[in-house]
């Protein structure tokens, strides 16, 4: 195959490009095929909502496309993806210092703007529990890991290090605007088919719903970009899908308008100063070993 005998950037942006229209067209068939003609409140309630019937049927398939496309074929690993073990428990830590932030900003205007801050009904409901773990699945394991892989550890990093070893464009900045830019904006129309044809969109509404899942990559890309970890993407972009607030709000502001600040917020004040720690450790480190060889 040709494909393989590219440069390995090449031959993974090549891959990244069949992989979304393969993901666009089973979109398609599912929504107009499959979903309309199966009930899945029955499946849905026989696993007491804890398996999910689009995270069998959608989700682990393109996932295990997607490691045959990239693992097998990309020759790329866990570690160019950015997810190091190392990784995972600062990203977790990270992702719930963001999640816990956002949940006290909404209790204080509550108690600001009302007396007592009202928690949603479901956090008191012990019968609600499978129902979360299962929207944890399907959404931390399922959309948001694919998603991930495709557009930000694969996609845009790929054409980043392509722009980088042709020389194309002037400089680091532009190549990182321009690799952003294409990227995001492939994620943002590879959402309308489904979303069209599922009824969430209308024609006329097509158009404008590019703009919030361009905007959501756009940091999503720079937020890989900044830290070169999958999992915290994979947790911003999970707490942004599914509902886990405490407390109701009636204060104008977003959870995902919340999660963008608190992240510039943390990233500059702990996660980057962990870092540097970190990087400062393994220095001294590597400096003790070379003087006792010497």
């Amino acid at each position: 195959m040709k494909i393989l005998e590219r440069s390995e950037e090449e031959r993974n942006i090549l891959l990244s490009l069949i992989l979304i229209l393969v993901n666009i067209v089973y979109a398609l068939i599912l929504y107009s095929l499959i979903y309309p003609n199966i009930n899945t409140d029955n499946f849905h309630q026989t696993t007491y909502y804890l398996i999910r019937f689009d995270f069998l049927i959608a989700f682990i398939p393109l996932n295990a496309i997607s490691f045959i496309f990239f693992f097998k074929l990309g020759k790329l690993n866990f570690s160019k993806l950015g997810l190091n073990k190392k990784g995972f428990f600062r990203a977790f830590i990270f992702i719930l210092i963001i999640w816990w932030s956002t949940q006290l900003f909404y209790c204080y205007t509550n108690l600001i703007m009302r007396e007592n801050p009202m928690t949603k009904s479901y956090w008191t409901n012990i019968l609600a529990l499978p129902y979360f773990l299962g929207e944890f699945i399907v959404e931390f394991l399922g959309n948001s890991l694919f998603e991930e892989v495709l557009y930000r550890a694969v996609l845009f990093s790929q054409l980043l290090i392509y722009f980088k070893k042709k020389k194309k464009f002037s400089d680091e900045e532009n190549r990182l605007i321009i690799a952003i830019i294409i990227s995001q904006l492939l994620f943002a129309i590879a959402h309308i088919p489904n979303r069209f044809i599922s009824g969430y969109y209308t024609l006329d509404e097509a158009i404008i719903g590019i703009i919030s899942p361009f905007a959501f990559g756009v940091f999503i890309a720079y937020v890989y970009y900044l830290t070169n970890n999958l999992y915290i993407c994979i947790g911003l972009h999970g707490l942004g899908n599914i509902e886990i607030s405490i407390f109701s709000t009636i204060f104008p502001p977003t959870q995902w308008f919340l999660y963008v600040i608190f992240f510039f917020v943390f990233f500059s004040t702990i996660y980057k100063q962990n870092t540097i720690k970190k990087d400062i450790k393994d220095i001294m480190n590597n400096k003790k070993e070379i003087i006792n060889i010497s």
